[in-house]
């Protein structure tokens, strides 16, 4: 084929114009041209920066907008490619095309203008599907010669990609069911495009290359925002994370490509990129030098979290293993800058120190709810490196969240990470669990004495967060265990008038205690911690919302195991604590747990029953029990509190 060969999706248009003709005009008639459009377009625009309502206001009124996006017609393109293609009308039909492209990118630019100043306009154009649809599907318009139209094409396509940018700086479910809904019927070709943009590392497109990339991360970005606030979302339109992860079709066969998606075909495009810089002779140049590379970089972390099939190619292209590999050599490398600095008296270490912190929150993206990814990590050396590089973590913010954020991640639901953390380390490899060189030393070291601050400092929060997910690992817990770090939670005293930093501080506790409890041996800390119940029972009556529900869940835990219930009953306010919270109809969640842990503490324990018995709580137990039933109300919550004090009930008067 030629080199002037241009593709668009046939699928962006409903129907196709015929071939551009001339045409008598009679006389009176209004004649008009693309480039005049064009220029009153970049009017308007130039009005709406200087005086945005009053020009948006008239526009409105006049239906401008609506009228604009009527003019794109994809089709029309299409035809105009064609005829160049084979020869007809050649010249005609070049600057007929080139005018067309003009003008829809100065229709971009004023839409850009519009939803940049005015929430108004930006509503009306998300309205507005067929013109949005008509407008993205200019992106597949590829031309691969270097002339007038190449660069007609390559601004056009800049042009909408900030348009779609901008209306994605605003972010909301609205706006990105929209964009998802119309991207989705040309997905697999616009990757493709988007691809061919990003391996196209000539100078002229950089614009291009830029706006791609700004593009792409912010609607994965957005994607991944929606994905946390509503994990359970469902659309009527396929979301970005569904785009990405389904099986490509061979369109002429009807067969799958071999697992073959868009998100591990643009994996493919970035991880080639990310590593050509990576590698130990760089002979390869990101295009855009330093900005180009942080901007890949960022697409890839946002594509790497929102799509699944991107993370397993990554993982089958040794991504892991790169990325663990680059931290070792920049470590090495900011240990000889130390050396440098310490002889010159200059500082050079802040770029590595950057390079650090940007690595790691690739790998974090990427290891986030991958196990796989995780034990790539492990048996890489990460725990090791990080270890390494702990005392450089404690001299600098900003590599320390980084990596107590990397560790949290790398440690949840990963035991072998976990477990890593326990291993004091020599010089080359792990040894001994539990030893005073572990990095859960060094945390439990770091937490004891941000507590003796007294204060909730960010470095505090990060720390008993990644507490929190190493209490779930037995051998984490051993050496918790073994520890006097426990024996700060009887300092609290939630009765006590406190300031928000101390609240704070309570609810940390109460995370983490939570944590060990949902197993016998982290229930055993709990146990010895002196007045640890005492202390429990204090933040039920008298903590948070939150601290109340945490220590009520923290009891009914250890109520659930016999041995622990000898120790509980000569709680003298236990059951009256409890009893307290079933009467409370404040809150139903906690109520049902206060419900809960009652009834396991009495269940096959006669003691237990006896003082429930003794403590007259049949007439309290019966009139909640009533009044429950009184609303009602058929939620899970209510129904399976009724059932608990059922059940008390009955074995109390037994």
């Amino acid at each position: 084929t030629s080199s002037r060969d241009s593709t668009l999706n046939s699928s962006s248009h409903t129907e196709t114009p015929q071939r551009l003709q001339a045409s008598s005009i009679s006389k009176g008639q209004r004649v008009t041209t693309p480039g005049l459009i064009s220029a009153v377009v970049k009017l308007l625009t130039n009005i709406v920066n200087l005086t945005p309502q009053t020009c948006l206001n008239n526009m409105r009124s006049h239906s401008i907008v609506v009228s604009l996006l009527r003019f794109v017609n994809p089709a029309t393109v299409q035809s105009l490619c064609g005829e160049m293609t084979v020869g007809y009308m050649g010249s005609a039909s070049a600057v007929t095309l080139r005018d067309l492209l003009f003008l829809y990118e100065s229709i971009a630019e004023l839409m850009t203008s519009c939803v940049t100043v005015d929430t108004n306009s930006r509503m009306e154009l998300l309205e507005n599907t067929q013109g949005l649809k008509s407008l993205t599907s200019l992106l597949l318009l590829q031309w691969n010669d270097v002339d007038d139209i190449g660069c007609a094409c390559a601004s056009l396509s800049v042009s909408i990609f900030r348009l779609l940018s901008s209306l994605l700086q605003y972010p909301g479910v609205p706006t990105l069911k929209t964009l998802t809904g119309i991207l989705g019927q040309i997905w697999s070709p616009l990757v493709e495009s988007a691809c061919a943009v990003l391996t196209d590392r000539s100078s002229d497109r950089l614009t291009l290359y830029f706006a791609c990339l700004d593009f792409l991360t912010l609607l994965f970005c957005e994607e991944c925002r929606s994905l946390v606030k509503n994990p359970d979302r469902v659309f009527d339109v396929a979301t970005v994370t569904e785009l990405l992860d389904a099986p490509l079709v061979d369109s002429t066969k009807e067969l799958d490509m071999e697992g073959q998606t868009t998100g591990s075909t643009l994996c493919h495009v970035l991880v080639g990129i990310v590593e050509s810089v990576m590698s130990p002779s760089k002979d390869e140049k990101i295009p855009g030098g330093s900005n180009g590379r942080l901007k890949v970089i960022s697409l890839l972390k946002s594509l790497l979290v929102v799509s699944k099939s991107s993370k397993k190619y990554a993982l089958k292209a040794g991504l892991a293993e790169s990325l663990v590999e680059h931290i070792k050599q920049t470590h090495a490398q900011l240990n000889l800058e130390t050396l440098g600095m310490i002889k010159s008296g200059t500082k050079k270490d802040e770029p590595l120190l950057n390079e650090l912190v940007m690595m790691f929150d690739v790998l974090r993206n990427f290891m986030c709810g991958s196990t796989d990814v995780k034990i790539a990590c492990y048996h890489s050396g990460l725990t090791l490196v990080l270890h390494r590089l702990w005392s450089w973590c404690l001299q600098e913010p900003n590599l320390f969240f980084s990596a107590v954020q990397l560790l949290t991640t790398y440690c949840a639901h990963c035991s072998s990470a976990a477990s890593s953390v326990t291993l004091a380390m020599s010089s080359q490899v792990a040894t001994k669990p539990g030893g005073q060189g572990s990095l859960l030393h060094y945390i439990l070291k770091l937490a004891q004495r941000e507590l003796d601050r007294d204060e909730c400092s960010p470095t505090l929060r990060y720390v008993f967060c990644l507490l929190t997910n190493l209490a779930m690992n037995s051998d984490c817990r051993n050496v918790l265990g073994k520890n006097t770090f426990f024996n700060q939670f009887t300092t609290l005293n939630p009765r006590k008038q406190r300031v928000k930093v101390r609240v704070a501080v309570e609810l940390l506790w109460c995370d983490l205690l939570l944590a060990l409890s949902f197993s016998i041996d982290g229930q055993q800390i709990i146990l010895k911690i002196p007045d640890c119940l005492t202390v429990l029972m204090d933040l039920i009556e008298a903590g948070t919302t939150r601290c109340q529900y945490c220590a009520t869940l923290i009891i009914r835990n250890l109520c659930c195991h016999t041995s622990n219930k000898p120790k509980l009953l000569a709680a003298e306010k236990l059951i009256s604590v409890l009893l307290h919270q079933i009467k409370n109809r404040s809150n139903s969640a906690i109520q049902l747990v206060a419900a809960s842990a009652l009834w396991a503490l009495m269940y096959n324990n006669h003691k237990a029953r006896v003082q429930i018995k003794s403590a007259n709580v049949i007439p309290v137990l019966v009139d909640t029990l009533n009044k429950l039933q009184a609303s009602d109300s058929s939620s899970h919550i209510t129904v399976n509190t009724c059932e608990n004090l059922k059940a008390i009930i009955e074995a109390v008067r037994e």
